[in-house]
């Protein structure tokens, strides 16, 4: 088993600790490049990620709304700055989010290789479709 904290910091696949997890900043790949391993076999497994960059922006908003109001700076605009601030946060966080989520995942052993996963290089090449060509048509 592999640690979920330790997926999210690293950004690999937590199955072979090898292949890399993202093709962007946000973007997931949907499996492993390396080891084949899929990452979200179902269509809401991915939910658990945003769940958990809620809670993560949840208790950031609690922690500057409770420093604020512990320092009697808490003011009406307060509310939009903090709102501000989470949703910033929740952005910067998603990325690890879903690395973490990815992990916790495959220690439920819903992330592991397709059996029939081959590399890229030894796929079969897939025959390119013929293209309709309108004007010499007889």
């Amino acid at each position: 088993m592999s640690n979920p904290l330790t997926t999210a910091l690293t950004g690999v696949c937590p199955h072979c600790r090898r292949g890399p997890m993202f093709t962007g900043v946000f973007m997931i790949r949907d499996s492993c490049a390396t080891c084949g391993a899929v990452f979200f076999r179902d269509p809401g497994s991915w939910t658990g990620s945003t769940v958990v960059a809620y809670m993560l922006g949840s208790g950031f908003a609690c922690v500057v709304f409770t420093m604020l109001w512990a320092t009697g700076t808490l003011e009406l605009w307060s509310g939009w700055a903090i709102a501000s601030l989470v949703c910033g946060f929740m952005l910067l966080t998603y990325r690890f989010s879903k690395a973490f989520w990815v992990g916790i995942l495959h220690n439920m052993e819903q992330v592991y290789p397709d059996p029939d996963w081959r590399p890229e290089s030894e796929r079969p090449k897939k025959p390119r479709k013929k293209r309709l060509d309108l004007k010499n048509r007889t």
